[in-house]
């Protein structure tokens, strides 16, 4: 059994055209196992009316992916940098990538990142990464049928194009008496990434738009990234000039070297409404499995006091003989946000369930939330 291990988890969000693309450029570089999370993309399109008005912009969306790997740490940079060279990202409109930096708090051993690599210095592609610095992550998780309001703000603001992935809550839904039967269980999980200096102001935005203060509408988070490239082309069409907004936005990114330039404006609270009571300095506590062992495993951690679990589903790809040892190309992720109390009394109940045996092979990790909210 693996413990306490540091790692990076590099995460592409690509248009599923992309996907086998970057799927190459990993396997290539020596990238032994990679997940991917089946997503969609979502994007505003101009709708026009007669005489050339521009009516409300309506959300589109694409098949994407996310294909997730983990690395040891002073390699995450550079898989990003693989992945934006494979996918060609560093063109508007194909995707994003972001770094976090993760604790693999106990894993089987089949499971170890630190061998997930069989990467050189020749594995490298010439020149930098094309990574940006100053970036935070921003999930929500909403009712079904709520994402692309969540998406829109992104969308809006100019931050990222989000990717919204299916998912199965439980939790306060549960706790909620007979009021539960009006909160569904199927979830959405919108994902994205903005500037450090918007991240709180967009967080607002989204507690306002999908009524997150009210019971059981949601729950979103802030996380750290060491690194990402975002994907600033929010509109899908053609453009009329010689570069796109997104272009241009991009090069003076460059040029500036961050993008502080283009935060957000504050605004305040509407007057007359309460303060918001936020959570802040908790723990992302998040398990992979072999699919089918999720249910079990989810109610463990319920038991021991976690507050609530989303789960969703991925693919397991890579090592090959994986499957003849047990390891399922059929896999989920339970993801929790907790107190730092908490972290060993959930992981231990879970693995007095099974969780790290051979008939599971889980992987758990943990990542810091500096900043939540929802309803209490």
């Amino acid at each position: 059994m693996i413990t306490e291990t540091p790692a990076a988890k590099v995460t592409g969000f690509v248009h599923r055209n992309i996907t086998d693309s970057v799927r190459r450029v990993l396997q290539d570089a020596g990238i032994i196992e990679y997940y991917l999370v089946p997503s969609r993309s979502v994007m505003l399109k101009k709708r026009k009316a007669p005489f050339g008005l521009i009516l409300e912009h309506r959300t589109v969306d694409d098949p994407a992916d996310r294909v997730i790997c983990f690395v040891p740490p002073e390699w995450g940079r550079s898989v990003a940098n693989l992945i934006i060279r494979g996918g060609d990202l560093s063109k508007p409109g194909r995707g994003s990538v972001m770094v976090e930096n993760v604790t693999i708090s106990r894993a089987h051993d089949l499971c170890d990142p630190t061998n997930n690599t069989c990467m050189t210095e020749e594995s490298f592609p010439d020149g930098p990464a094309r990574l940006r610095d100053g970036l935070t992550g921003i999930c929500c998780i909403t009712q079904r049928g709520e994402g692309d309001n969540v998406a829109r703000i992104a969308l809006e603001t100019g931050a990222c194009v989000p990717l919204v992935t299916f998912g199965q809550g439980t939790g306060v839904r549960d706790k909620l008496g007979l009021l539960r039967i009006t909160i569904p269980a199927e979830k959405e999980i919108a994902i994205f990434a903005a500037t450090t200096y918007d991240a709180d102001e967009i967080m607002d935005m989204i507690i306002e738009i999908a009524k997150l203060d009210q019971p059981g509408k949601g729950f979103i988070y802030l996380f750290p990234l060491e690194g990402g490239l975002i994907n600033m082309k929010v509109f899908r069409g053609t453009h009329q000039h010689a570069a796109s907004i997104e272009q241009i936005v991009a090069a003076i990114d460059e040029i500036k070297g961050d993008s502080r330039w283009r935060a957000i404006a504050h605004q305040p609270d509407q007057i007359g409404r309460p303060a918001k009571t936020y959570l802040r300095g908790l723990k992302s506590l998040s398990y992979i499995c072999n699919e089918g062992r999720g249910e079990e495993l989810v109610l463990a951690a319920m038991e021991a006091g976690a507050p609530g679990a989303t789960v969703n589903h991925m693919h397991y790809a890579g090592r090959r003989g994986f499957g003849e040892q047990g390891i399922s190309p059929a896999r989920e992720m339970i993801s929790m946000i907790v107190h730092p109390s908490q972290v060993d009394s959930i992981t231990d109940a879970m693995t007095g369930k099974g969780a790290l045996d051979d008939e599971t092979h889980g992987l758990f990790f943990i990542s810091p939330v500096p900043k939540a909210y929802t309803y209490i």
